[in-house]
């Protein structure tokens, strides 16, 4: 699982690992978004895999640097408007750093779980049979659905983060199968 060079935020600078950075032997699963300008605006990218409906998906997304944050997923729609948060209109879904969720709206959205920053990975949980989304936090299941609906049963998704500030990164993952 890799994010989708060709939907990308003019404003994120897309590396191959975390190896590319510093001269040490990390490994990275995924691939790293960096942001790479001071304006105050979210900057999306996509991965290029569709979770299509009528299946189950699970992904994880690591903060690597920073502390503004919308993860989750979003419509092929919203890979038209990357400069901008994926969760601003109704074709995106995310739980923000803040602890709060988001869809359809820039500026407010109802509690959720937990505020998280940099080194958290968080979970992204799609059923798209039952039509459900829920996370979890550096393993810790949220209870609740975050959304659920028709909507998340009708539609493809991507995997989708943005950050906010200059110099934040964060990481897609795909994590291991269990035995």
């Amino acid at each position: 699982m890799e994010w989708d060079s060709g939907c990308l935020s003019e404003h994120l600078e897309l590396l191959q690992s975390l190896s590319q950075l510093c001269n040490d032997d990390i490994e990275s699963i995924g691939r790293v978004c960096r942001s790479t300008n001071q304006e105050h605006c979210f900057k999306s990218a996509f991965g290029h895999e569709a979770m299509e409906p009528m299946h189950r998906y699970y992904f994880e997304i690591k903060c690597v640097k920073g502390a503004n944050f919308k993860i989750g997923i979003a419509t092929e729609v919203a890979k038209k408007s990357p400069n901008s948060a994926f969760c601003d209109t109704d074709q995106g879904f995310a739980y923000f750093s803040s602890g709060q969720l988001r869809h359809d709206s820039k500026g407010s959205g109802i509690p959720y779980g937990e505020k998280f920053k940099q080194d958290d990975t968080i979970g992204v949980y799609v059923d798209l049979v039952g039509g459900a989304l829920f996370f979890s936090k550096n393993g810790k299941v949220f209870a609740q659905n975050a959304f659920d609906g028709e909507a998340l049963r009708q539609h493809t998704f991507y995997p989708a983060a943005c950050c906010l500030s200059k110099n934040e990164m964060f990481e897609l993952l795909e994590p291991q199968a269990e035995d």
